[in-house]
């Protein structure tokens, strides 16, 4: 009996997540293209544009399941739109019941992220081999070659 309840709580967390991955989904795109046509989105504190999509009414679908198995849906389905709409080059944050989407990545301005960004420079310089130092001359000439005269504008 265990594994057909199994069965059926695996077949039920499955469908749901997929149907509110393709509910949200659409959703936020269809909020995506008004904020692209419509000016219709946020912009934070950093400058960083966005779409924000209340997840509350879809999720009112599992609200009738066990909290244990509801929790299960919602990961999975998180998830997967997250990565969904990664491919299509827009980041995510969820708030709670909020989703935000991102246009671009969105700008850190916490420390840990700042070092780490300076530890990925770091590691793309070439071991072992010095610092290219490039020399010029800078030649300063205080003739003018009237290389920038255009005339007067008083042509006869």
């Amino acid at each position: 009996m265990s594994k057909r309840i199994n069965e059926r709580t695996t077949a039920y967390i499955n469908h749901k997540s997929t149907i509110l991955l393709e509910r949200i989904y659409l959703a936020i795109i269809d909020k995506i293209f008004d904020a692209e046509n419509y000016d219709d989105f946020e912009i934070d504190s950093d400058n960083n544009i966005y779409v924000t999509y209340s997840l509350k009414k879809e999720e009112t679908i599992i609200s009738d399941s066990h909290d244990l198995i509801s929790d299960q849906i919602k990961i999975k389905y998180r998830k997967k739109l997250g990565e969904k709409l990664e491919e299509n080059g827009y980041f995510v944050e969820y708030d709670d019941s909020d989703i935000h989407v991102y246009f671009q990545e969105p700008l850190k301005t916490d420390k840990s992220t700042v070092s780490s960004i300076e530890h990925n420079i770091l590691t793309y310089k070439k071991k072992d081999q010095p610092d290219k130092i490039i020399k010029g001359k800078l030649i300063v000439n205080s003739e003018d070659s009237g290389l920038f005269d255009f005339g007067t504008g008083e042509e006869d």
